[in-house]
Parts: structure tokens; C-alpha cells; sequence
């Protein structure tokens, strides 16, 4: 469904409203999304870093947020973020920094994508009055090269 008019309310200081407009949502109540059919069979391959959908808040998408736990207007805005990174990085770019980081560092808050996510969430936390533009902070991110771990920080995206 499209996000609700009192949730889009919330978010126009700080998303543009096309975005807002474009982003649907799933609320799921009593069910989780599932892995997928290959992860207990990685997993018994010794593939240790594996993320698990079933214990995530929320699965986002580029255009896409399926929330497992009650929506509250903090993990909508963290999920926003994400939507954001999406559709400033690409889908293609934006997946191979999120895939890169994960398996360089082992842990998904530590992905700088989920970093900034986590941090501009925060502010958002502090002061959801005042507001700022999140595709401001995710273009400025993207040029300076903050997604970007320093081992792969020399290499072209790519390659």
C-alpha cells in the first residue's frame, strides 16, 4: 500500500515527496519473510555470513519496505534512508557496496550504508521537527567516497 498521509506528512522535511509517493509498504503481522531456499544450504557449506531475513525489522527494496515489526516512525525513517540510497547509488551500485562491505566486515550495522542509515536516524530521533534533506546527506556521502571501505576504496566499482 502507499504510505499513509499522516506518514508522509511526517517525512516531507526530510524525503522528497516523490519518493514518498513512489515508496509502497507491507506491514506484516504474525509472519516473518522467510530465507531463501539456499541459505540452509549455504550455511551447511560453511558459508558463515549470511543475512537473516526472519530476524530483520524490516526488508527495504528500492521502491519496496516490508516491515516485520510494528512500524514506528523511526524505523519508517530508517528504511527511507535506504529507498533514498537506492534511488541516489542505483540498485546495481548500491547492492555491490552493501555486498562488499558485509562480507569485508561481517556485520550489517557496521555496512557504511547501514552506518549512515543508523546515524541519520538518530538525528532524525533527536529532532524530528527540524528537518533536513536525507538525499543532501546521500549524494554528499556518495562523493566523498563514504560508502566505500578503504580495501576497496581504490578499486572501480564493477571490477
Amino acid at each position: 500500500a502507499p504510505l499513509s498521509e499522516a506518514h508522509k506528512e511526517a517525512m516531507q522535511p526530510f524525503f522528497p515527496r516523490w519518493l514518498l509517493e513512489e515508496v509502497r509498504v507491507l506491514e506484516l503481522t504474525n509472519e516473518r519473510v522467510p530465507n531463501p531456499p539456499y541459505h540452509e544450504r549455504a550455511r551447511k557449506r560453511g558459508y558463515a555470513l549470511m543475512l537473516d531475513f526472519t530476524h530483520m525489522p524490516d526488508i527495504t527494496h528500492p521502491q519496496l519496505i516490508i516491515f516485520q515489526e510494528k512500524l514506528s516512525p523511526r524505523l519508517l525513517f530508517h528504511a527511507l534512508v535506504h529507498v533514498m540510497q537506492y534511488a541516489v547509488l542505483g540498485l546495481e551500485t548500491y547492492l555491490e557496496l552493501y555486498v562488499r562491505a558485509f562480507m569485508q566486515i561481517g556485520s550489517y550495522p557496521s555496512v557504511p550504508l547501514e552506518a549512515q542509515a543508523f546515524r541519520l536516524d538518530q538525528r532524525y530521533t533527536e529532532d524530528a521537527v527540524r528537518g533536513f534533506s536525507v538525499e543532501d546527506e546521500v549524494r554528499q556521502w556518495s562523493e566523498l567516497g563514504k560508502y566505500l571501505l578503504p580495501e576497496t576504496g581504490q578499486r572501480k566499482l564493477g571490477t
